[in-house]
């Protein structure tokens, strides 16, 4: 009977303990309603967190918890020093913990190698397909059997070339092969900076270069010739070519290589008795030269050699492997995004008058784009046609196929200059930094800028808006403010005195606040010297934040959080990724001194000065007025709103 009576108390309790938790849910859901009706829940779609929305933002904020987005939420809070608070140095904040973190010099470094490798091992395993394939696995196995050679002299450094009967083409693609230097770009720096570069001296190799040759011709020579003002470099080049082969004819003789002569004489005296050193010379003399001392056999060159000679196949390869076509196409309409913001923040700010304001517009109407890989290596057709001009790749030596394939290259580049063809920029190595080219009006990223962390499907779209802003502010800096630079006129940017005088003054609120940066040695940086990166990085960041606002405003837009940031804002989140692209090792002595002469601030400088000329910032991590992150006097340069 107790037992049964035991029994009965058990299930008397348990009922009651049920009845008490069912009034507690209809509590708990009744609350929820009301709360509800003040401010609506939402449930976020990839995570299984609920979080609550105040609806004047109307706002759906969620975590991303991709991989790709864990694995970059994690590193940046790797990175991050939370001593130093964010409103006192945010680029230590964001930054502080970056040397003991990593061996590179910079974060950017680190994708930069990233990329590199997983090329390198495609290109180890690739099976070719097109004839440029075809040829890059043949000179990646000739390349792979040679021994490594260490000049003593130029290549070619004893061919007479004579003026007389050398056109300014045939001329300049030699300069190019000598130097191993693009055409285009020969042209561009004897024009623009009078560079010593295009000559034709003999040398004896990189570390003999005699400090007077009285026979050396360079570009700057003949400057004298008048040039019709307002010529973009091409028009240039085309009103240059008959004047220069004419300048040419008159001057016959041939280049003088009798220091040259000497001076490989007495290397060779040193290494033999002076009879055989002449016999020797003798013999050289009538053919090219081309002297090495054998080393010990390596291959890890081959990469290197094979990024600047197979520029187009692999790029076409790294784009269809590591990044695709979608998020080419992705990119291409984040450049549109930004386009389209540059053109209205031109249209609402009052400073600039009516006809600079549709000259700006104009000009962001018909900026080029190239994206991924540049066009003309977008066919595979035309690679291939390239290509085609190395007839039995197998049955040439190393050295005869590399000849032949830099003349190939030096050629093919040439040929878009001097035939007056629309001009593309793209930078001799697969890695660079996205590029505006003032002559071509162009802006180009290569496949490699189209990778992770900076673009990703599973990534939230911040920081490639911010890059593709950075590099459209170049087409608008202060470049397109001043005068002519030498005889190339940049390309409709005449602007209304009143206009000029304004902006002059904005700029000019950057240059002094830049001015005031310090390095660890005390010396300063130059705000006058990197003016136009300067004002590009704060028309860049102020498009994509803008872009970031009115998504924020957007209530179908949804934002998301990198996982491990999940205790800072959408805004916080977004200036932390700022930070994160900048990321380096402290400065050093050696570091110092480059940053002295670069057109580019350093890299906490760039992150610094940026975000204290924000009130997007201070209003962010609330900042307080006075403190080093948000001076009284912020720079802008579009109207703020």
């Amino acid at each position: 009977m107790e037992k049964k009576e035991a029994g009965t108390r058990k299930y008397l309790i348990f009922g009651a303990a049920l009845t008490i938790f069912a009034i507690i849910l209809i509590l708990v859901s009744q609350n929820s309603e009301s709360s509800n009706s003040k401010s609506p829940k939402v449930l976020t779609q990839k995570s299984s967190v609920s979080i609550f929305i105040d609806s004047p933002t109307k706002k759906i904020e969620q975590i991303c918890r991709t991989p790709e987005c864990i694995q970059l939420g994690n590193r940046i809070k790797t990175l991050m020093n939370p001593k130093i608070k964010p409103c006192d140095d945010f680029y230590e904040f964001a930054c502080g913990n970056f040397a003991n973190s990593s061996n590179f010099s910079s974060e950017a470094s680190i994708i930069r190698h990233g990329n590199r490798r997983k090329l390198r091992e495609l290109v180890k395993i690739f099976e070719p397909i097109t004839k440029s394939e075809r040829i890059l696995k043949i000179f990646l196995e000739k390349c792979g059997q040679q021994q490594i050679v260490e000049p003593i002299f130029a290549r070619n450094s004893t061919r007479q070339i004579f003026w007389k009967n050398a056109s300014f083409t045939q001329l300049l693609i030699e300069v190019s092969q000598f130097f191993s230097e693009d055409p285009e770009q020969i042209l561009i720096n004897s024009i623009f900076h009078k560079k010593n570069i295009f000559y034709l001296k003999l040398r004896t190799g990189n570390k003999y270069r005699p400090k007077n040759n009285k026979y050396s011709r360079k570009l700057v020579d003949f400057r004298e010739i008048p040039s019709p003002k307002f010529m973009n470099l091409t028009q240039y080049i085309q009103f240059l070519l008959p004047e220069t082969e004419r300048k040419l004819a008159e001057n016959w003789k041939v280049l003088v290589v009798q220091k040259e002569f000497e001076a490989l004489e007495k290397y060779l005296r040193n290494k033999m008795n002076l009879k055989s050193a002449r016999k020797m010379l003798k013999k050289l003399w009538k053919e090219k030269l081309e002297l090495y001392l054998v080393k010990k056999r390596k291959t890890s060159g081959c990469f290197k050699k094979a990024e600047k000679l197979f520029r187009g196949t692999l790029s076409m390869m790294f784009l269809n492997k590591f990044v695709g076509l979608k998020t080419v196409e992705k990119a291409n309409n984040f450049f549109e995004e930004i386009r389209n913001e540059f053109i209205e923040q031109i249209e609402k700010s009052t400073w600039i008058d009516k006809k600079s304001k549709k000259l700006l517009k104009d000009e962001a109407k018909v900026l080029n784009t190239s994206i991924g890989i540049p066009d003309e290596y977008k066919n595979l057709e035309n690679i291939d046609k390239m290509y085609s001009r190395i007839e039995k790749p197998e049955n040439q030596s190393y050295l005869e196929l590399v000849e032949n394939l830099l003349k190939m290259n030096m050629e093919e580049t040439f040929l878009r200059v001097a035939q007056a063809q629309k001009m593309t920029y793209y930078a001799k190595s697969l890695v660079h930094s996205p590029n505006f080219h003032p002559i071509s009006f162009r802006v180009s990223y290569s496949a490699f800028d189209l990778t992770y962390p900076k673009i990703h499907e599973n990534l939230p779209d911040w920081n490639m808006k911010m890059i593709l802003g950075r590099t459209l502010g170049h087409a608008f800096d202060a470049k397109k403010f001043v005068k002519n630079h030498e005889h190339i006129e940049y390309p409709k940017k005449k602007m209304n005195r009143k206009t000029r005088k304004e902006f002059d003054r904005r700029i000019g609120c950057l240059i002094s606040q830049y001015d005031k940066f310090e390095f660890p040695d005390g010396s300063k940086s130059s705000g006058k010297r990197t003016k136009n990166e300067d004002s590009a990085d704060k028309i860049g960041f102020d498009l994509a934040f803008r872009i970031l606002q009115r998504d924020l405003r957007n209530s179908n837009e949804i934002m998301e959080k990198l996982q491990g940031l999940e205790e800072f804002s959408i805004e916080q989140n977004w200036f932390l990724r700022f930070g994160y692209h900048y990321c380096q090792k402290p400065y050093d002595e050696k570091a110092i001194e480059i940053y002295k002469d670069e057109v580019h601030s350093a890299e906490k400088f760039r992150v610094n000065g940026i975000v204290m000329n924000s009130p997007e910032f201070s209003k962010a991590f609330q900042c307080k007025p006075g403190s080093l992150m948000n001076p009284k006097e912020k720079c802008q340069l579009f109207d703020e709103k």
